[in-house]
């Protein structure tokens, strides 16, 4: 579904990333792990047309992505939350997934989503006209993940969901990561917390300085000790 090969990108002609490799098959949950500044914004960047490639491929069904601007990834059918959320905090939750919306025509479509979204998180029905700024950062993240599928995509990228959300929290968010799924949207998660995210994902790629370090099924990479140690801060 989506194969990234040899990517090399990074700012002002600096390359952060160098020569990043993984793919994605329909269906599954991929994980992509790696510490603070290994790179993994700035290849997710690259890949969603936020940054342009230096080189390397980056194909999406067959067709490549390299130079397609981000407005027309999401039309191609992959959607992102970004890290940190970026929600709009003075407008409503209900105005903040309508956001998610806005290269959809179809104005039954768009409802039949929105129904759906409020099925997965009800949170976000019984909130729906709260400022997006006032709720707790677990709600907007789930609000941001709202927003992203109101695009319908079949692939839906994650960078850092848990980030600075409650111990508690974080287990939900996961849930519904797993729920959304089985629902059959294909999910990459980038993500400090590899303990947890190797727990429910398909396969897994560990980036260090840049580069795929290590890549396996998520069980393969949670029993090798060695891999905990150097790259997953575990054990």
């Amino acid at each position: 579904m989506l194969v990234v090969k040899d990517l090399v990108s990074g700012y002002s002609e600096t390359p952060v990333i160098h020569g990043i490799s993984f793919k994605v098959e329909k269906g599954q949950i991929v994980a992509i792990l790696g510490s603070n500044g290994a790179g993994k914004t700035t290849m997710l960047k690259t890949v969603t047309g936020v940054l342009p490639a230096m080189s390397g491929s980056i194909t999406y069904k067959g067709e490549s992505l390299i130079g397609v601007p981000s407005y027309k990834i999401v039309a191609k059918g992959i959607s992102m939350v970004p890290e940190g959320r970026h929600l709009f905090p003075k407008m409503s939750i209900y105005d903040n997934l309508k956001m998610g919306a806005y290269s959809i025509k179809d104005k039954e479509l768009i409802k039949k989503t929105l129904n759906t979204i409020y099925e997965i998180f009800p949170i976000l029905e019984e909130r729906k006209n709260q400022l997006a700024g006032t709720m707790s950062g677990g709600e907007q993240q789930m609000a941001a993940i709202g927003r992203a599928l109101m695009s319908n995509p079949e692939l839906l990228i994650l960078d850092e969901p848990s980030l600075g959300i409650m111990p508690k929290l974080v287990d939900e968010i996961f849930e519904f990561i797993k729920k959304i799924n089985k629902m059959g949207v294909t999910i990459v998660i980038i993500e400090q917390n590899a303990e947890k995210t190797l727990s429910f994902s398909d396969y897994a790629y560990v980036i260090a300085n840049g580069e795929t370090a290590i890549e396996g099924t998520a069980k393969e990479l949670m029993n090798n000790e060695e891999v905990q140690k150097a790259y997953l801060g575990m054990g």
